[in-house]
């Protein structure tokens, strides 16, 4: 078919409907010329006319439920790709079309793709005014429109339900999931930015830190962006603040499989993060019933802190008070996720790993802090978020105590002889190909 055969908006419409009475539910006879239109360089209006096709035919002959005529219409759709505007998809395709089609479980996968990619395509004008809320409503769907594993009334609601909306459940969480994983990859400034956005609300933080490590396994994700991000920084407060076991947990199995290749691609933006790391380092190290706090003076009963979330996803009432949470400062705004609902018992925090991996990157640096933490992060003027200072919330006996089955497992780094902490926290190039040599 050339140029000169290019059929207008209202004769590619004649035939997608003949074809939906005609015995070819699949509308393959209709995408050769849906393509060539696509091709010709239409005009917007005729693009907007032949949407207006679209949408009745959609509205008035497309039935969901028959996956593989729902199929052929996403493949019309997909066919428009190149020329449809990314905010058509805002306004118009996600409510009619797409959105249903990643609540399908019986649509073929090349159909799910195509639906992936056309949500993508409309992220992908991040000059329009209606992206960045289009991204916030997709992040907010994953977490507020699909079972949340965490929560112990999601569960009970999910086993509730009969097999077939179980697998729609299963199906909506996968696509959305997937869609996001590959945002990250395209745009991953803009989706970091909406996740730190949600990742404030306490009750949303559990499962941004699972999709932050099924993003940490991504190679192609910009480490660089996210060492960069407030995201990062969020992380780490959430490290260094909240309670729930299994939280903890997952972010530290993000940092262990992030830290290298921030190293590699964003060495100065790691070693300002360096005071704040080897703190949570020294809150993993002690992580056991309780957190390292450890508060000689009892508190009463009438107290804020009287109920202590000891390292678990449980809520365990402290009998006469004899450890404590401690309070926040009054400029800290973080809300604390205390415990997290689990069908299993959490396992803590992977302190060893942690550990080895700092200790490759910062042998010299980490050693010190580990002699004397609570004068380290002084002198680096890192302030505690506590009410309390440093020497109320670290105990440094308990650190070394914890510390020493660890370090017996450890050889002698080469830089702990060639380097002091100042030139190992100043160089930035001892990670790239030529400070290896």
């Amino acid at each position: 078919m050339t140029s000169s055969d290019t059929l207008p908006p209202h004769e590619i419409a004649t035939r997608m409907r003949q074809a939906l009475t005609g015995g070819d539910p699949t509308l393959s006879t209709c995408l050769p010329p849906v393509t060539q239109f696509s091709k010709s360089q239409p005009s917007p209006e005729s693009v907007a006319e032949l949407e207006e096709y679209l949408q009745e035919i959609s509205t008035s002959s497309i039935d969901v439920n028959n996956t593989i005529q729902f199929a052929g219409f996403i493949s019309v759709l997909h066919a428009l790709l190149p020329i449809l505007p990314p905010s058509s998809v805002i306004t118009t395709w996600f409510d009619l079309v797409l959105r249903s089609s990643f609540r399908t479980p019986k649509l073929p996968r090349p159909s799910v793709r195509e639906a992936k990619e056309l949500v993508l395509h409309g992220l992908s004008d991040d000059a329009h005014p209606k992206t960045a809320s289009f991204r916030r409503m997709l992040v907010d769907l994953y977490l507020l429109d699909v079972v949340n594993e965490s929560s112990k009334e999601d569960v009970m609601e999910h086993m509730a339900m009969n097999q077939a909306e179980q697998e729609k459940q299963r199906c909506w969480k996968v696509n959305l999931e997937e869609t996001l994983l590959a945002d990250a990859i395209q745009r991953p400034k803009e989706l970091f930015s909406q996740l730190d956005i949600a990742f404030q609300n306490p009750r949303s933080r559990l499962q941004l830190m699972v999709l932050l490590s099924q993003l940490a396994r991504i190679p192609e994700l910009s480490v660089k962006d996210f060492s960069e991000s407030q995201l990062l920084s969020s992380l780490l407060t959430s490290l260094q603040l909240d309670f729930s076991t299994t939280l903890v947990s997952v972010g530290i199995s993000v940092l262990i499989m992030m830290l290298p290749q921030m190293a590699w691609t964003s060495p100065k933006a790691l070693n300002d993060h360096l005071p704040r790391l080897l703190m949570i380092l020294c809150r993993v190290i002690c992580w056991k019933e309780r957190t390292m706090f450890h508060f000689p003076q009892p508190v009463s009963a009438t107290s804020e802190a009287s109920t202590f979330f000891v390292g678990s996803d449980t809520a365990t009432e402290v009998p006469g008070g004899e450890f404590a949470s401690p309070r926040l400062a009054a400029d800290v705004t973080w809300t604390r996720l205390e415990s997290s609902f689990d069908l299993a018992a959490a396992p803590a925090p992977d302190a060893r790993l942690y550990f080895q991996f700092l200790y490759g990157l910062w042998p010299t640096t980490v050693l010190s802090f580990l002699r004397r933490p609570i004068a380290m992060l002084q002198n680096w003027g890192l302030k505690s978020p506590y009410a309390e200072e440093w020497d109320d919330i670290i105990d440094e006996d308990e650190v070394r105590s914890r510390i020493k089955p660890i370090l017996r497992s450890h050889v002698i780094h080469p830089s702990i002889i060639l380097l002091d902490s100042a030139a190992e926290i100043s160089d930035c190039t001892r990670w790239t190909a030529d400070g290896m040599d």
